[in-house]
């Protein structure tokens, strides 16, 4: 792989159809796509492959929780697989390669229609960084809501273990987990407290016998050794680290620069900015993921002083 002079790799980003018949994984399991649409680095496939699941509105513990596993396991050489949704998926996919690893996202649609809007910007980064992004659908097709569900197998299909980090009663995660039984992947769940909103989709995982896992080393313990490990990218951690540390965009710095510790609302920064409330929430999202701010109840926020 060839160097420029910024010291970046320069990718060639891959696209075609892939026969699922070249996909061991995918030739084993119940209603099997014929073909994959994929974008990017498929050799992937062939690695040893872990799943993160979970709420598209996280609570602070679930990202906190994202963080922790997510970094050991690219560290012991896994791929991370995910659905590119925001919240624990986005956060899967986004600490994954902000620490060196390599990261797959399956989506419901067309590889070349991105959805959700705000993650364009993370299935670019997913490309750039030796990623993976697969769907069963035509290239430019687009999202539509009933695929969810069904593209969750393919998430579970390509993955030796799927990990659920909080999840409501009804949920596509847990949809990705009933898949996961089905195809006898090991199926783990990270344990919340009784109370929390969280709990009911911790209830379904366990009548679907879930391992709870307490740390990283409990669950690559229990997988055990794998081979074609994927080795961490200390130039893509550097390059990311240092993108980290730069001045947000200035769509997202003009809504930071807003926060401090006192709470505000949408409406607030709406009146502020002359954005729109839908943009707000677009660039809001991203700046959570990002660590920047924290979301409080009642839809209001405040700078992240940790």
């Amino acid at each position: 792989m060839e160097k420029d002079r910024n010291n970046k790799k320069t990718i060639k980003i891959e696209k075609g159809i892939l026969n699922t018949s070249n996909i061991k994984q995918l030739q084993i399991i119940e209603n099997s796509p014929k073909e994959i649409f994929y974008k990017g680095n498929i050799d992937l496939l062939n690695k040893g492959i872990i799943a993160v699941v979970g709420s598209r509105k996280p609570s602070k513990y679930a990202k906190n929780m994202c963080n922790i596993f997510v970094k050991k396991l690219i560290e012991n050489g896994f791929v991370i697989a995910s659905g590119l949704a925001v919240g624990i998926d986005g956060l899967a996919h986004t600490t994954c390669i902000e620490n060196g690893g390599k990261t797959i996202a399956v989506l419901a649609g067309g590889i070349d229609e991105i959805y959700p809007e705000e993650n364009v910007q993370l299935a670019q980064s997913i490309l750039e960084t030796e990623g993976l992004i697969i769907s069963e659908e035509n290239f430019d097709t687009e999202t539509n809501n009933k695929n969810f569900p069904i593209r969750n197998r393919i998430i579970s299909g390509i993955s030796m273990a799927v990990l659920v980090i909080e999840s409501a009663y009804r949920s596509g995660s847990n949809i990705t987990a009933r898949y996961a039984k089905k195809q006898n992947k090991k199926l783990f769940a990270i344990p919340y407290n009784i109370g929390t909103k969280g709990i009911g989709g911790m209830r379904r995982l366990l009548e679907l016998n879930a391992k709870l896992v307490y740390d990283p080393e409990q669950m690559i313990n229990e997988i055990g050794n794998i081979e074609n490990k994927v080795k961490i990218d200390n130039m893509q951690k550097e390059n990311f680290n240092k993108i980290k540390k730069q001045k947000l965009e200035d769509d997202l710095f003009e809504i930071y620069k807003l926060l401090s510790n006192k709470p505000i609302d949408v409406n607030y920064i709406a009146r502020m900015t002359k954005k729109k409330i839908q943009n707000i929430n677009y660039s809001l999202v991203d700046l959570e993921l990002r660590g920047y701010i924290t979301k409080l109840p009642g839809n209001k926020y405040v700078i992240n002083n940790e």
